[in-house]
């Protein structure tokens, strides 16, 4: 399993304290699109209008692929099957203190249309699910548009995506 480290690049270095551990779905639906929450919003990393993979921490002694499947239903109301762990990415987040380990799966969409369990802060940000094909989402990921936390974000999910593009999807296609 490749892992891939990455380091902040935006914001001021500061020690990091903490870690977390958290799964993402790279998620594709029968029309070969794949799903991004889209954040839109002014926290503490300041304004944010960028593209975001579904998924989330992983509580204690909590199996991965449960977690990730509870997310995808929390924040999209989406409920899907998990295909195969693609990649482990870690990154900083300087201005959090923090290292996060996100576990990222390739899934695909089963059933929609369920309620969504969003905590505070997510109700403030999410806006929607943006389905968009590989070409889409390579493109709005590596726009230079996008600010503060978003490049980082951006950063990371771009190399998931690519690597369940290259490795799973282009493989089952016979390109």
């Amino acid at each position: 399993m490749e892992h891939i480290f990455l380091t902040d690049t935006i914001y001021p270095k500061q020690a990091i304290t903490h870690e977390r551990t958290t799964v993402r779905a790279i998620l594709i639906n029968h029309k070969e699109e794949f799903a991004f929450l889209r954040v839109v919003g002014e926290d503490d990393f300041g304004i944010r209008n960028h593209l975001e993979t579904l998924g989330g921490g992983v509580d204690d002694g909590e199996d991965f692929e449960k977690a990730l499947k509870r997310e995808c239903m929390e924040e999209a109301g989406l409920k899907v099957r998990v295909i195969r762990k693609l990649i482990v990415i870690t990154d900083e987040y300087h201005l959090l203190q923090r290292r996060t380990h996100s576990h990222f799966y390739l899934c695909e969409l089963e059933e929609s249309g369920f309620a969504l369990n969003l905590q505070d802060y997510e109700t403030m940000l999410l806006k929607d699910v943006k389905w968009l094909t590989y070409h889409q989402a390579i493109v709005q990921l590596e726009s230079e548009h996008v600010c503060n936390i978003g490049q980082l974000i951006h950063r990371r999910d771009v190399i998931a995506l690519k690597q369940a593009y290259h490795q799973v999807i282009k493989k089952v296609e016979g390109l």
